[in-house]
């Protein structure tokens, strides 16, 4: 009983049953609510080429300010808007032979639009069950950096993902489960330098999801997800003829936030870290086999978010 008493405090001092939770993975803003979630991330990215000539090793990175709002239409139904503005990633190529090559990237990504509708609440059955759409049109010119100017970080393509999740959520612990089809569409990139354009064939990408969160009190709370993104083909063309065949096998990813809730259910601060491991990535020339090369990758972003939830 000595144990006991204390752990049933503990618990009634716990978020409801009855409460949408801010940064929980089952959150749906209600009917009149806004959510506006703003973050800071810091990604690079790193690894080896190997082919027809001597390895290369590969560096990226970026600075990302992403902003997210969303609203509730009614209390089962929201929708979203997502941009963000890099302020300067840069890529680099090392070992080929020559001196190193570098590329600079910034500038703003294209909107994204969403729709979420709850088919199934908590509240009334075991899970909750969420059918999600996401529409991001091509609206900024993709182009790449040369030795003047940055290249733009628009993804020169139409994007659409759709996403099935179920969630079970307690007093103290949610679970969620996730698959998402993610549609790129054909894409163009422009090279300033020689006014070229590098064409990709479109693309389906499905996606496994496990996302959790664990509440230690109405203040403090850890996400954790684990994702594995299958993979995808896609045949690219550069600007000047040559095509090849991108056969991504796959990549794994793990993610950790701690949240902090300044104000319980109003404002939430966050620390966010990752870590991707990319599968073997294929590149084959179906007119020159020889040139056919590999990538061997992995990455890690860290990130610090604010959200804001009106009453």
């Amino acid at each position: 009983m000595l144990i006991a008493a204390p752990m049933a405090v503990q618990a009634q001092a716990l978020w409801s049953d009855a409460l949408r939770i801010p940064t929980d993975p089952t959150f749906l803003t209600l009917r009149g609510q806004l959510s506006l979630d703003t973050e800071y991330t810091y990604a690079r990215v790193g690894g080896t080429h190997t082919g027809d000539g001597p390895p290369t090793t590969s560096k990226a990175s970026s600075n990302l300010l992403s902003e997210t709002a969303a609203y509730g239409v009614t209390n089962d139904v929201q929708i979203d808007l997502a941009w963000a503005y890099d302020f300067g990633g840069d890529e680099s190529f090392e070992g080929s032979g020559g001196p190193p090559v570098s590329h600079d990237d910034r500038g703003v990504t294209d909107p994204r639009f969403g729709l979420t509708w709850r088919a199934v609440d908590q509240r009334g059955h075991p899970v909750s069950v969420d059918l999600a759409a996401e529409y991001a049109p091509d609206v900024f010119a993709a182009t790449t950096s040369t030795a003047t100017t940055a290249g733009s970080e628009a993804l020169g393509a139409q994007e659409a993902i759709l996403r099935v999740a179920v969630g079970h959520q307690t007093r103290a612990f949610t679970i969620q489960g996730a698959v998402l089809a993610t549609w790129e569409g054909d894409s163009r990139i422009r090279d300033p330098a020689n006014g070229g354009v590098s064409t990709a064939t479109s693309s389906w990408t499905p996606t496994a999801q496990l996302n959790s969160q664990l509440r230690f009190s109405r203040r403090f709370s850890l996400n954790l997800t684990a994702g594995y993104d299958f993979g995808s083909r896609r045949t690219v063309t550069e600007d000047d003829g040559v095509s090849y065949v991108d056969r991504p096998s796959g990549d794994e990813r793990l993610v950790a936030a701690l949240n902090y809730h300044f104000i319980p259910s109003v404002l939430v601060g966050g620390v966010d870290y990752s870590h991707t491991f990319f599968d073997h990535e294929q590149i084959d020339f179906p007119l020159a086999p020889a040139s056919n090369g590999a990538f061997a990758r992995s990455g890690d972003t860290v990130g610090v978010r604010l959200t804001y939830v009106s009453r």
